[in-house]
């Protein structure tokens, strides 16, 4: 393999995996705000089950093939464990986070 075709298969890597970072992260978010509907009537430890069910299962999918990701996808998906911890503890995104 030449430096030239590398240089293109990390290319459609990337492409490949920003894809599917963008997938993963919509898909989480509609779970989030699907499961804020519900958030009133489920205990705590219900809320960390569904969010380690249903969001962190897609990220953790696959997740052996990120490991050359963009600091943007990383990001990205932190947002959305920052987002399933505040569904967890029933915190919205502007209130502060302090006891």
């Amino acid at each position: 393999m030449t430096s030239n075709e590398t240089c293109k298969a990390w290319q459609m890597f990337r492409i490949t995996s920003d894809n599917h970072v963008a997938a993963v992260v919509r898909s989480c978010k509609a779970t989030l705000v699907n499961l804020w509907r519900i958030a009133g009537k489920l205990s705590r430890k219900l809320r960390t089950i569904l969010v380690c069910s249903l969001v962190h299962s897609k990220i953790d999918y696959c997740n052996s093939l990120m490991s050359g990701m963009t600091k943007r996808n990383v990001a990205e998906l932190q947002k959305v464990q920052n987002a399933a911890a505040r569904f967890i503890f029933g915190q919205r995104k502007w209130q502060g986070t302090t006891t």
